[in-house]
């Protein structure tokens, strides 16, 4: 009994050790990308010799977390010279925004809703696109970028690989093969659905392509469109492969970074930024792991998090339904109950008003590291739209090289094709 209660009192005082500790943080006045970012130049010393940052999100509907990576991506192209946003989103899709940007016609709000995924379709988006179309107006010695590094949709892709080639050639309008699949329709095939024909079609562009007289800007678009095509195709037969898209996506970011002086960031989820692989020996890396093994220190990762508040996701709608099944969601707002005991939100919680940023370096003093870290992504499975939901256990604090909190959330002000 003695012994028990010894045990008992080393945890307790253990525990309270733990409470005392204060862990280094830099509290931030405002995530408003319209402020100034003068507040952040205390961050220098994390991106001074970095090339890309991964900047995540812990849900894809959270409009405090487009605002405060707007904020930082300002601050990163006027003090470290940052020059380029990749964008968990398709080549092919992003070529209008990047068109955009660098002075072509166009209604902001149409382009953003061209996108093919609704997290980017938010007024949150159409404004970071507006400031960066503003600086290049006035900045013609460093034009900003936007690129998309996932691969996704075929059909989309391959429309705008036509729609070159035909510019430069008219009479390739009949001449091409049509492929009538979907978008849609492609995501749902398997390597058994006979691939070759799609295979073929992506070998008579190639060609196509090398019989034209192009310009050097459309000879780029098309290699890494026709590239896109390719790893669209060839992730049918790597399904099992859990992590093809996400090492595709590195490849991505590498090529565009290898070909241009690139400083840029990687706009996607938490899940796809973080820097430790699961299981390397499987190749079951994250596109951020991918990164970090190949560029070492240039690579910096950071996940946002929130203790409490409002997002946008998918939330399912129908207790009858599949979970797996699309049809049984509907997306729109939900709400959960503020960050559980044994997270970073709620060790938090009383160190700042609005926003943290926690480099990792100060959980390396803990004898307990396991801090938990919310989960959403697009998707919520509760049925009342509130309450709590998945959470990273698995040492989230050494998944990243830095961590921000915000505050309260609230959802995104989507852009529908309606409107």
């Amino acid at each position: 009994m003695k012994f028990k209660l010894l045990i008992l009192s080393a945890f307790l005082f253990s525990n309270q050790l733990i409470a005392q500790e204060k862990l280094p943080h830099i509290p931030l006045a405002t995530y408003d990308y319209t402020e100034s970012t003068e507040e952040l130049h205390q961050l220098d010393q994390y991106f001074t010799d970095v090339t890309i940052v991964g900047l995540g999100e812990s849900t894809h509907g959270t409009s405090e977390f487009t605002s405060m990576r707007h904020r930082l991506f300002r601050y990163l192209v006027e003090k470290h010279g940052f020059n380029t946003l990749f964008l968990e989103e398709d080549y092919a899709t992003c070529l209008k925004v990047d068109a955009y940007i660098k002075g072509a016609e166009g209604n902001v709000q149409n382009i953003v809703k061209s996108f093919n995924q609704w997290p980017w379709m938010t007024q949150e988006m159409a404004d970071l696109i507006s400031w960066m179309r503003e600086y290049n107006k006035s900045n013609n010695d460093q034009q900003l970028s936007f690129v998309g590094v996932d691969l996704q949709y075929y059909k989309t892709t391959l429309n705008v690989i036509d729609s070159i080639l035909i510019k430069h050639s008219p009479n390739l309008k009949t001449e091409l093969t049509v492929s009538e699949t979907t978008d849609r329709e492609f995501m749902t095939k398997s390597n058994n659905d006979g691939l070759e024909k799609y295979k073929a079609i992506v070998a008579e562009r190639k060609a196509s392509m090398d019989e034209l007289n192009l310009t050097e800007s459309d000879k780029t678009k098309l290699k890494h469109l026709l590239r896109g095509l390719s790893l669209i195709i060839e992730e049918k037969n790597n399904l099992d492969y859990g992590a093809y898209r996400d090492v595709k996506m590195a490849e991505n970011v590498m090529a565009h970074t290898e070909q241009d002086i690139t400083k840029a960031i990687f706009w996607a989820n938490n899940t796809h930024v973080l820097k430790i692989c699961g299981n390397e020996k499987k190749g079951n890396c994250r596109a951020g792991a991918n990164l970090k093994n190949w560029m070492g220190s240039k690579y910096f990762s950071i996940a946002l998090d929130f203790d409490q508040g409002g997002f946008n996701a998918y939330y399912l709608s129908n207790k009858a339904g599949d979970k797996n099944d699309i049809t049984s969601y509907t997306l729109g707002e939900v709400a959960v109950d503020p960050a559980i005991e044994n997270s970073i939100a709620h060790y938090f919680r009383d160190s700042y008003e609005s926003s943290v940023f926690i480099p990792t370096e100060s959980f390396q003093k803990r004898k307990v590291r396991k801090l938990a870290g919310r989960f959403v992504g697009a998707s919520f499975n509760n049925m009342s739209k509130t309450g709590q939901q998945t959470y990273f256990e698995n040492w989230y604090s050494k998944k990243y090289d830095a961590i921000i909190l915000i505050k309260n959330t609230t959802p995104t002000l989507l852009l529908s094709h309606e409107n």
